[in-house]
């Protein structure tokens, strides 16, 4: 669908700043963003066109003329705005078609964007704009859907006018007569604005409803709408009424979710949550396919499944509040975990399902299993995840956080105690809206339920607890950024009209699919706010203040960065994710159209990949796995087992007498736990205890052979979208290129090369020259593969010719971690699985034998690398050389290089592995060929 920002007579005529028309400053601490000025500056530009001649047309005439010059030959309808009420039929036309509504302008932005600071700014606007005579005088009237958005508005106005010599003064709709009655009281530097809930503008009076009548005021209005749509049956009659009281004015109608055509034709500024965060002004979203389970309103969910579900939601916060620790305290709010509940006062709500959970966990009531198995559900979740818009994988320092989490890790971040204990209710005299929650055995509360009205909470649900009066301080809700509460709950009312950088972990209980669409993407601006340092609201990448942090603390902030989403069942959550992902998903096209295809050289050649086995039923007697530990970490832990009491064990890791007595034998005989030189000590025995406990714990992954490559082992090339903008395009440059057998050609626009590479298993590659690039996904944009790559063509020449007599053939493709089968599997404190970044194939020259070598370009990742040389090592070596396997006739081994530019400080046991030149590739093939 076509939009008025779209046409380049209104977004593309820019304005200059110079004479102070348009300022980005808002207050003495606060300005606009870039994106909320250009917000402004498009008001301005549509206001300019409309009013260019208003001294010489009657409205009318300015609707004509307006879209003559902008909509004529693309919108040519008529709009059904027939409602039952004859008053309001009185006032409009017969038949309204689309002229007659061309007197507005929608501006589509991000909840979480600042709406409110670009509409007070426009008030500016409109009262600098009149006071030049460029537009006509109009009274002003701001509408917004509920009470708490018309007090975020009037604290709005209350900063801007602590700063500015222009003051705002506003006044209730139910004044206007009286306010216009009385003109010889206005002021010099004063505009007036009138404000009211926009759902109390009706047909009749009432109490607090307005007849729309009694301030038609000639339908000379300047109504700005904010998030003033409620989708319920009164809609078309506002929308009605809306339309008359600007019949001869002008309507600015702000949201995140519009869903009405009238709108999209008609939007001025297009800002949604997409752009919001591609951008680096809110956190990256990642929404889980693991969902909400045992809160299903018609599921038959267990205790147990209810419990690991809140369990997950605990862990993960307790993760990111561990990797907050690790920064320098001035980066990043403590993490919150924020749970929107579709009931709360049922006899079975959500929150009260929810609450109680939470209270089990509290008191110690769960088992180590359990606890075990909820933290491996919830790692093996986010180890392969990516986020929705970005399509990047999450950091891997999360990961290996949560591996090594322990029921003291949750007690002590979350719970802010150091043992188990009942939980007590903490109230505040007057404060009929919040509870507080706090352990009996901590010294501050951990947890806050905001709702409508406590008094059920306490009658019903906290029989039993104790109660405490009162609060340390009057409102926990009202200071949530200054406060270090962790959990905050609150009913589906509970998503709008407040701001904090804060939550990290989002859950949606029984939130059903006919309200995801306008809720989702209202509540996920509770979440999506960012603050990494002082008052500077993008992600820390797009900041100078990141230079203040190491490279190990920028990858532990980019966790704090991400919104995680969790929504209740299964068709629940994809319409969530559909929600949240549909603005870029009708942005973007599949490149597909066998543009990007396998590579037709390949279909007689032999290409193998490993095939393993998952075995879930391993027993602790029964353990196929080593722990390699540093010769420190070896004795520290020997002392430890052998000096503390069992019974102290037992109870610090919640685990089984079997497993204590398993560990104490494992360290004579070397059944579990292996002692190495070339290692780097973890310097912690509580890490070397818990990465053990899950080793046990773990599933186990059985080579089981070789096959051949089959079609959905290597899939991302074919899910390789573009923008739309530069689809088109696009595809013609690739088919210019495959016609004419082209090398290589850089397409400008999306700075990306299309390489014709007739080695790799598709072609062509797409390669991005930035990581950020945001139009095109799926593709090789990571800087470090992308120099691999580069260096490769540079040297493909030599290589066919230097190993012309060791080679038949050698191919290669890269592996999409998330999207393809092929890895290989490692243990560190429990199964993980290594996606190298490609895998190359080679067959020996006039033999039946191949070649397989994993590659992987990135810096030394020290123990994280290490690691994964240890699965590769007891999988595809024996005694230190590799093994040699059979697939039919073929013999095969398999090698693993990682490619980096700095060598230095890697242990000697580790060093085959690793090499800066890119052509010790082929001499590894070579010699793994020759060693068959």
């Amino acid at each position: 669908m076509s939009s008025l920002v779209s046409r380049n007579h209104i977004s593309g005529e820019s304005i200059d700043d110079d004479d102070g028309l348009i300022t980005k400053r808002f207050s003495n601490n606060k300005k606009l963003y870039d994106y909320q000025y250009l917000a402004l500056r498009n008001a301005y530009n549509v206001l300019k066109i409309y009013y260019e001649d208003w001294q010489s047309f009657n409205a009318d005439g300015l609707k004509e003329r307006f879209y003559e010059k902008v909509y004529k030959g693309e919108v040519s309808r008529k709009f059904d705005m027939r409602v039952k009420s004859k008053k309001i039929r009185s006032y409009l036309p017969d038949d309204v078609d689309f002229p007659y509504l061309v007197n507005r302008a929608s501006f589509w932005m991000a909840t979480g964007s600042g709406k409110t600071l670009v509409i007070v700014k426009l008030i500016e606007l409109l009262k600098q704009l009149m006071d030049n005579g460029e537009i006509p005088e109009r009274d002003i009237l701001f509408l917004t859907a509920r009470d708490d958005l018309v007090e975020q508005f009037k604290r709005h106005v209350e900063e801007y006018n602590s700063s500015n010599s222009l003051k705002i003064e506003l006044f209730p709709l139910n004044e206007f007569e009286r306010v216009k009655a009385h003109k010889e009281f206005e002021f010099p530097n004063r505009v007036k604005v009138f404000y009211y809930r926009s759902d109390l503008i009706s047909d009749e009076g009432g109490e607090k409803r307005i007849d729309f009548e009694t301030v038609y005021n000639n339908g000379e209005w300047y109504l700005i709408l904010d998030e003033a749509h409620k989708g319920d049956k009164a809609e078309s009659k506002r929308q009605a009424i809306f339309t008359i009281l600007t019949q001869n004015g002008f309507m600015f109608n702000f949201s995140a979710t519009f869903t009405e055509e009238i709108d999209f034709w008609t939007c001025a500024y297009e800002y949604n949550l997409k752009s919001f965060v591609d951008e680096g002004y809110g956190k990256q979203i990642y929404v889980s396919s693991l969902g909400v389970r045992g809160f299903s309103e018609k599921g038959d969910f267990s205790d147990e499944e209810k419990t690991r579900t809140v369990l997950r939601s605990i862990l993960l916060h307790t993760a990111l509040c561990k990797l907050k620790s690790k920064l320098p305290k001035d980066f990043y709010p403590r993490p919150l975990l924020l749970v929107l509940g579709h009931s709360v006062n049922t006899e079975d709500a959500d929150i009260k399902l929810f609450f109680r959970e939470v209270s089990k966990i509290a008191k110690g009531d769960i088992g180590a299993e359990l606890f075990e198995k909820a933290k491996k559900e919830l790692y093996e979740e986010l180890q392969s995840a990516e986020c929705v818009f970005t399509r990047k994988a999450l950091e891997n320092h999360l990961t290996e956080e949560i591996d090594l989490l322990t029921y003291e890790d949750v007690l002590r971040e979350f719970f802010y105690a150091s043992s188990p204990s009942t939980i007590e209710v903490k109230i505040s005299e007057g404060n009929t809206q919040e509870l507080a929650f706090a352990l009996k055995s901590a010294s501050r509360p951990f947890g806050l339920i905001k709702i409508g009205d406590i008094s059920k909470w306490l009658r019903d649900e906290l029989v039993g607890y104790e109660v405490v009066e009162r609060f340390s301080q009057g409102s926990y809700f009202m200071n949530i950024n200054e406060n270090e509460i962790n959990l905050l709950m609150g009913s589906r009312a509970f998503y709008e009209g407040w701001d904090s950088p804060r939550p990290n972990v989002l859950l949606y209980i029984n939130i059903g699919s006919k309200d995801a669409k306008k809720f989702v993407l209202q509540s996920l601006g509770r979440g999506v706010r960012v603050n990494p340092i002082g008052n500077r609201r993008q992600r820390l990448e797009c900041l100078e203040e990141k230079a203040l942090l190491n490279d190990e603390d920028i990858h532990r902030a980019k966790a704090l960065e991400i919104l995680y989403v969790f929504g209740t069942k299964k068709e629940v959550l994809e319409k969530t994710l559909e929600v949240i992902d549909q603005e870029k998903a009708e942005d973007m096209e599949l490149l597909n159209e066998d543009l990007v295809q396998i590579n037709p050289d390949l279909q007689d050649k032999l290409l193998l990949v490993p095939e393993y086995v998952e075995d879930e039923g391993v027993k602790l007697y029964s353990i196929r796995k080593k722990l390699k530990l540093s010769k420190e970490d070896y004795r520290m832990l020997k002392e430890y087992i052998n000096c503390i009491p069992e019974v102290v064990f037992l109870v610090r890791h919640s685990v089984e007498p079997s497993i204590y007595r398993f560990f104490k034998s494992s360290l004579e005989n070397g059944e579990i736990f292996h002692e190495s030189e070339d290692v780097l000590p973890y310097g912690d025995v509580f890490k070397v205890v818990n990465k053990a406990i899950a080793l046990v714990r773990s599933n186990y992954i059985e080579f089981k052979g070789m096959r051949s490559v089959e079609k959905d082992d290597i899939v991302h090339f074919t899910k390789i979208k573009v923008s739309r903008e530069y689809v088109k395009n696009f595809r013609e440059i690739i088919r210019e290129m495959i016609e004419s057998d082209s090398y290589e050609c850089d397409y400008e626009p999306l700075k990306i090369s299309l390489v014709a590479f007739e080695k790799h298993y598709y072609i062509p590659i797409l390669l991005s020259d930035s990581e950020r690039i945001d139009y095109i996904t799926h593709i090789i944009r990571i800087e470090s593969e992308k120099k691999f790559v580069d260096k490769l063509l540079k040297i493909v020449g030599r290589v066919d010719r230097k190993y012309a007599n060791d080679f038949d053939w050698w191919y290669f493709s890269k592996i999409y971690e998330g999207l393809d089968k092929i890895y290989i599997p490692y243990y560190d404190g429990g199964l993980k699985k290594f996606y190298p970044d490609f895998i190359f194939w080679f067959k020996k020259k006039d033999e039946e034998e191949y070649a397989i070598i994993f590659v992987d370009p990135k810096g030394t990742e020290y123990r994280q690398a290490y690691v994964k040389i240890d699965g590769y090592v007891e999988i595809f070596t024996d005694n230190g050389e590799p093994k040699v396997f059979s697939y039919k006739d073929a013999k095969v081994v398999v090698g693993l290089l990682f490619i980096t530019n700095n060598e230095e400080g890697i242990p000697n046991a580790y060093k085959t592995y690793w090499t800066s030149s890119v052509e010790k590739l082929f001499e590894k093939a070579k010699d793994l060929l020759n060693g068959i």
